[in-house]
C-alpha cells in the first residue's frame, strides 16, 4: 500500500456482481444484505440499485436493505438473471466506510 493508505479502502458505493444461483432459471433473490466495518458494527445503507434488473412490484433492491430479516415477503429478486446470467446489486452507505464483512440472507424461492 501507499503511505498513508488504509485497508481495506472506504467508499460510499459498494457492488456485488452474481454470475450463479443454485436455480439460475428462477433469477437470484436476497432478502437481506448487511455490511459491516471493522468492528463489525453494522453500516447504514442508504440506498440500493439493480442496473439492468427487472423485479415484480415489491421485490425491488430496496427490498434487500429494509431490515426485514424476519419477514419471508421482503426480499429482492432480480428475474433478469435467468437471461443475462449475471446481476448487480449496488449498495450506498450513509458515509464513505471500510466494508470489512458483510452477510447476505437468502430468500426461498
Amino acid at each position: 500500500l501507499a503511505p498513508g493508505m488504509r485497508w481495506p479502502p472506504a467508499a460510499s458505493l459498494y457492488t456485488f456482481v452474481f454470475t450463479a444461483t443454485a436455480k439460475e432459471e428462477k433469477g437470484v433473490q436476497l432478502q437481506e444484505v448487511v455490511l459491516f466495518d471493522a468492528g463489525g458494527v453494522a453500516l447504514p445503507i442508504v440506498g440500493a440499485e439493480n442496473p439492468d434488473g427487472w423485479w415484480s412490484d415489491g421485490e425491488g433492491p430496496s427490498r434487500a436493505i429494509d431490515g426485514g430479516v424476519d419477514n419471508a415477503g421482503s426480499k429482492w429478486l432480480d428475474q433478469n438473471m435467468a437471461t443475462s446470467n449475471k446481476s448487480t446489486l449496488q449498495l450506498t452507505l450513509e458515509s464513505s466506510a471500510a466494508v470489512c464483512s458483510y452477510t447476505l440472507y437468502s430468500a426461498a424461492h
